[in-house]
């Protein structure tokens, strides 16, 4: 059975960005290439699609340290995914080479703005904190946000324009 060629692959994503279904987010990289060649994370663009069909209620998801940081996450870059149409950035994600992430990068010409997600104070940051130390030079903004970090009200109601400006 063939499972599809990218080309095709492709096309079937650009509709579902363009219908603002389903984003899919390059990984970051420093070069235009290696971003534009890496596979993409998805992200819907309205995380009730997500939970919808989940296998969790919302009851049982909060009550599920895994399911809650998941569906958290996926809010937050629901949110992002969703500003970014309005705002002009890109969003993006990073992982390296031995799986630690940066949950979500925002990126206006070379500014970068690097979020982690985390629904626990015990949540590793360690990729978080990597990618801070591998291109702090271009980032004007870097938090969590979680319990540790800013409280999810709070990061909903940021003007994330202001983000990029040093």
């Amino acid at each position: 059975m063939n499972s599809g060629t990218v080309p095709t692959i492709k096309s079937y994503l650009d509709v579902l960005d363009q219908t603002m279904m389903v984003k899919p987010m390059q990984k970051y990289a420093p070069s235009p290439i290696k971003e534009k060649n890496s596979v993409p994370k998805m992200q819907v663009y309205n995380s009730a699609f997500r939970n919808r069909y989940g296998q969790f209620s919302f009851e049982e998801a909060v009550i599920n340290p895994a399911e809650w940081g998941s569906q958290v996450e996926s809010a937050v870059g629901a949110h992002l995914t969703n500003r970014s149409q309005l705002d002009g950035y890109e969003l993006l994600y990073w992982r390296d080479e031995h799986k630690k992430e940066c949950d979500y990068v925002l990126k206006k010409g070379q500014a970068l703005v690097a979020i982690e997600v985390k629904s626990s104070s015990a949540d590793d940051t360690s990729g978080f904190e990597k990618f801070k130390k591998l291109y702090g030079e271009h980032i004007t903004a870097a938090f969590i946000v979680g319990p540790e970090g800013l409280p999810l009200e709070d990061f909903f109601n940021l003007d994330l324009k202001k983000l990029f400006r040093k």
